[in-house]
């Protein structure tokens, strides 16, 4: 219980009565001092925030994050007795839990002493303060409400997050937690992760619930906490969706994302989600309302190896070595704090520059300075330190900052305003004559300075400062060229660079539905470029490559429709590499008979072969059997195969594939196509003369779940708990669409 005076001016501090002991049920007995009071009764109750998604006994309130014993007593009656039966753990490593889905908190019952302990005075008299009220001054109020979220976030992190890590390892287990965002939350996300094994985000595919990348994409958050808290691998939620299920195109959907949440930082990705559907729930069967559903009623289930060889090829390559990033951004310590998208680039190092986002916590304790640069416990050096825009510090951050600096390194920072929370007069005397020191008297915009053995730059343009220090960029474009790198989520073309011992990787994306093909300098050399496509496992010598003043390298680029490739510097070169093949020309197919397809049985299409004169969607058929057709179908054509020199390579070309397309050549498996640009190599099984080509494309599942719902259908194929599609929602292409060209290389 709170009193007040009633007064125009600020409430001053003293004059705040905690008559809490006066109450007695509902019933406040005091002895009213003299003058006009106000009563506030200010208590604290549940949120009512509830378990997410959940079914049965378990559709009851969420426990309080910021009590110690009310996760040990969760851990106690929920998880011990499930680990004791799972025992002896043989493929369980880690223990994972979901992203915080459970709005604010703010009090426990022994936050009143917490918030003493950590923050050094008694938060009971400012609590007036929560009501809108103003104690001492606006500047103590703001104060106080930094310091009230400060602890909450302290509590969240040590109670919960550090509680569940030590509890797991009491049983030999690491912990995976995806605690920091899309979702807002009242805590810091970068220090939920210190006792991670795994730290883990989310990524969503594109879809109408999270259209826009700011809301889809939280990977640079992640990839900041592994690489401040020494982490290897860096997970993602993905391809997570809500929308129309079994409808995201593995090339225009599904990799785009996938390759965003690589040059965001990711190198593990765990897939959202596979669902447990008996056979008696039919086809596609049942699922989860939310998730790009992954499972063996899957049509593209047994179709997708390549696809799947993508993701584990591009993964791998990205667990090399440690992250090429030139900049560490301090985000301070106000609560809530998050790391978004790359492009938020809040330390303004783009394009060109990668960067690193730290907490106060990894700034203390896993951080080192070396030769003025930062260095990171994986090995990951930062050439400088950005400090935050808000220009609020806390003492200890302060204290930190400065010694950096003044054993040599470089900071980007105006003068701060302020600390962060209240101060005792004692601190807040140390905080203006560290701010003086560092900074100095006058600190003007775009100036700088020299600290100890370091330097002080006098602005935000971080991107600036790199270049007036002669560091190039990492990954400069052509002047000559109208592309440029990705500056914000809308540029089309974006990389991540990692540095092994032996090599430098970079790995390149196209983000958009456009060939890209331009010239880049990398911040790099070595004995040879090379080449590795993640799609097809192919590697080849670069051609056209340059050693450019200052150590970088120009090479061409080029990059099709949603592309993307690994640039390798190596420091030996691979002499069993042979150059990138050149299209020397290119001529349309013409099988010998028109083609005819062979649809997948018991998926309602018919039961003979179906001629196709030209190469056109199946929707585009007037039979609705093979219109609204979703399976696998085998078109069948012989070829004959064009005059060609005997070093020249043959390779098939498709206009275009919905959505996988597995190619044999006289029954010889060449491969599988599935993204652009769509082309295979073929001449090792092909002939003199007539060839037999089958070509085994897969459709995904919609197209057929709408023709069921037509008025006329009299089978119906497809069983599902899901009902997002109508009759008249519209199909997707599907096939081979256009034509198919022999393409002769050199």
């Amino acid at each position: 219980m709170l009193d007040v005076p009633n007064q125009l001016a600020d409430t001053l501090l003293d004059s705040v009565q905690n008559v809490t002991a006066q109450m007695h049920g509902d019933t406040l007995e005091w002895n009213v001092p003299s003058g006009e009071w106000e009563i506030l009764r200010i208590g604290y109750t549940d949120s009512d925030a509830r378990v997410s998604t959940s079914s049965g006994a378990w559709q009851a309130l969420a426990i309080d994050y910021t009590s110690r014993d009310a996760f040990d007593a969760y851990w106690d009656h929920t998880v011990a007795p499930l680990l004791q039966a799972a025992r002896p753990f043989h493929s369980l490593k880690t223990l994972a839990t979901d992203s915080w889905e459970l709005g604010g908190t703010n009090w426990t019952d022994t936050f009143a002493a917490e918030f003493k302990a950590r923050r050094g005075y008694d938060p009971i008299p400012w609590l007036p303060v929560v009501t809108g009220r103003i104690v001492q001054t606006s500047a103590a109020s703001t104060a106080f409400l930094a310091d009230l979220r400060r602890t909450v976030a302290d509590l969240i992190v040590s109670n919960h997050y550090d509680e569940f890590a030590r509890r797991a390892a009491q049983a030999g287990l690491g912990v995976q937690a995806e605690s920091g965002g899309p979702h807002g939350a009242p805590l810091d996300a970068l220090e939920t992760f210190r006792r991670s094994a795994v730290p883990q985000t989310e990524f969503w595919a594109q879809n109408p619930h999270r259209s826009k990348d700011e809301e889809r994409f939280f990977t640079k958050e992640a990839a900041s906490a592994g690489n401040i808290y020494g982490r290897r691998f860096v997970a993602q939620e993905g391809e997570t969706s809500i929308g129309e299920p079994w409808s995201e195109s593995l090339a225009t959907d599904l990799k785009p994302s996938f390759d965003m949440a690589v040059t965001e930082g990711m190198n593990r990705l765990v897939w959202h989600e596979f669902t447990s559907s008996p056979a008696s729930t039919g086809l596609p069967g049942q699922e989860y309302f939310a998730g790009t559903h992954l499972n063996p009623k899957i049509t593209w289930w047994n179709a997708g190896e390549a696809f799947f060889d993508y993701l584990n090829r591009v993964q791998f390559m990205m667990q090399q070595g440690v992250p090429v990033d030139d900049v560490l951004y301090f985000y301070g310590d106000n609560i809530p704090a998050f790391v978004r998208l790359k492009a938020d680039d809040p330390a303004h190092v783009l394009p060109g520059y990668d960067y690193d986002v730290t907490d106060e916590d990894a700034l203390l304790h896993t951080l080192h300075a070396e030769s003025g640069h930062l260095v990171g416990p994986s090995g990951i050096h930062w050439r400088l330190l950005a400090a935050p825009a808000d220009g609020h510090l806390s003492l200890p951050a302060l204290k930190q900052i400065g010694a950096y600096v003044r054993h040599g390194g470089t900071l980007v920072d105006t003068t701060p305003v302020g600390p962060t929370g209240q101060l005792s007069p004692a601190g807040q005397q140390e905080f203006t004559v560290l701010v003086h020191q560092i900074w100095g008297s006058s600190c003007a915009e775009g100036s700088h300075h020299v600290y100890g053995s370091g330097e002080v730059w006098c602005t935000n343009k971080t991107r600036s400062v790199l270049n007036a220090k002669g560091a190039l960029p990492d990954v400069a474009i052509d002047p000559s060229s109208s592309l440029s790198l990705s500056a914000n989520s809308t540029s089309p073309l974006d990389y991540a660079h990692r540095r092994t011992k032996t090599a430098d990787i970079y790995f390149f994306r196209n983000g958009s539905a456009s060939q890209i093909d331009t010239e880049i300098l990398l911040r790099a050399h070595g004995a040879s470029v090379e080449l590795w496509d993640a799609v097809t496992g192919e590697s080849h010598v670069a051609t056209n490559v340059e050693l450019q003043p200052g150590g970088r390298t120009r090479m061409p680029l080029s990059l099709p429709a949603y592309g993307s490739l690994f640039v390798v510097v190596a420091q030996r070169a691979d002499s069993a590499l042979s150059p990138t093949p050149r299209l020397e020309r290119s001529e349309l197919l013409h099988p010998l008979a028109p083609w005819s397809v062979t649809f997948q049985p018991e998926r309602g299409a018919p039961a003979h072969p179906v001629p196709f004169p030209t190469l056109s969607s199946w929707t585009d058929s007037d039979d609705p059997r093979v219109r609204y057709f979703s399976g696998t179908a085998v078109y069948h054509g012989s070829v004959v195969v064009p005059a060609h020199d005997t070093g020249e390579q043959l390779w098939l070309r498709f206009s275009g594939v919905r959505e996988i397309a597995r190619v044999l050549v006289n029954g010889n498996d060449a491969g599988t196509v599935w993204a652009e640009p769509f082309t295979i190599r073929v001449d090792p099984w092909l002939r003199p003369g007539s060839n037999a080509l089958e070509i085994q494309v897969t459709n995904l599942w919609p197209n057929r779940i709408i023709g069921d719902l037509q008025p006329a259908a009299q089978m119906h194929i497809t069983r599902t708990n899901m009902r997002s599609y109508r009759a008249d929602s519209p199909l997707l292409p599907s096939g081979l669409l256009g034509g198919i060209h022999w393409d002769l290389r050199r």
